[in-house]
């Protein structure tokens, strides 16, 4: 009967590189990338080509006295910032729901690459940390030190611009489904 975890050497290897050898994990992450850089491109070439326009300029709908529900508030009409190269093509609110579902998956995609990312660097940094050098005075200890301060900062880094990432899928989302109210109401 075994006691150990890992029988093999392979074996603990393989646990802390779990997911960072398996292909579906560096495609998954390029197709990730891709996705978000080709938003921001169609963001930016969009706002080149319009200018910009301050959300305090957002021209507000007046209350119309022929409408079958009066109301004492101005409507806002709500201009999407991020999404609003895709105004065009979005024009039903089938083709909107179709983009939700679509960003909704992808949003998926990124919280399950996220956390095999998460993953992986807590059993690295675990793994570096639990061979920490006794001796302060040795060489390996200022080694050890440096490398265990470059995986903190690694994983700080990590879960900034995973949250960064994730926080600007939610507003492409929630553009997406605010355009998808105004057709509605339309």
């Amino acid at each position: 009967m075994q006691t150990a975890m890992y029988t093999t050497r392979k074996e603990l290897d393989m646990h802390f590189f779990e997911h960072a050898v398996k292909p579906g994990f560096w495609l998954l992450g390029a197709l990730i990338v891709g996705f978000c850089a080709a938003n921001l491109a169609a963001y930016a070439r969009h706002r080149r080509s319009k200018g910009s326009r301050p959300l305090d300029s957002v021209p507000k709908k007046e209350h119309d006295s022929s409408s079958a529900m009066p109301s004492d508030k101005p409507r806002l009409e709500v201009q999407p910032e991020f999404t609003a190269w895709t105004t065009a093509y979005l024009t039903t609110r089938l083709r909107t729901r179709l983009a939700v579902a679509i960003y909704l998956v992808v949003l998926g995609a990124q919280l399950l690459e996220g956390y095999w990312v998460m993953v992986t660097l807590a059993r690295w940094t675990v793994k570096l940390f639990s061979r920490w050098p006794q001796s302060s005075h040795s060489v390996a200890y200022w080694v050890y030190f440096l490398s265990a301060g470059l995986m903190l900062l690694t994983d700080f880094i990590a879960v900034a611009v995973g949250g960064f990432i994730v926080m600007f899928q939610l507003c492409w989302i929630s553009e997406l489904v605010l355009q998808g109210a105004q057709l509605a109401v339309k």
